[in-house]
């Protein structure tokens, strides 16, 4: 489990409150930027979504460089997909 801190001075271009990043280590996030195929330094590409909308990882002391980028637009914490409840079964009627 991760420590969270309140990030001072969140960027603009970060969303999500500042519980969703962690005090240290690497974080998962969804980036999206304005020219296509633009992966900011710092930053490790995971899956791409489109051109210029991609999951990524990078350790969270960069983020405010990568903020900076004049390229990037945004940057929100990825959150784990999970279920909201048991698998749908069939009506019984």
């Amino acid at each position: 489990m991760f420590t969270v801190k309140s990030i001072p001075q969140q960027p603009a271009k970060v969303s999500g409150s500042p519980v969703d990043w962690p005090d240290t280590g690497v974080v998962k996030a969804i980036m999206k930027v304005k020219r296509p195929g633009h992966v900011p330094k710092g930053v490790s590409l995971r899956s791409r979504i489109d051109d210029t909308l991609f999951t990524c990882e990078f350790d969270i002391g960069a983020l405010h460089q990568i903020a900076a980028d004049p390229l990037v637009e945004s940057i929100a914490a990825a959150q784990p997909v999970q279920a909201a409840g048991p698998t749908s079964q069939a009506h019984k009627g």
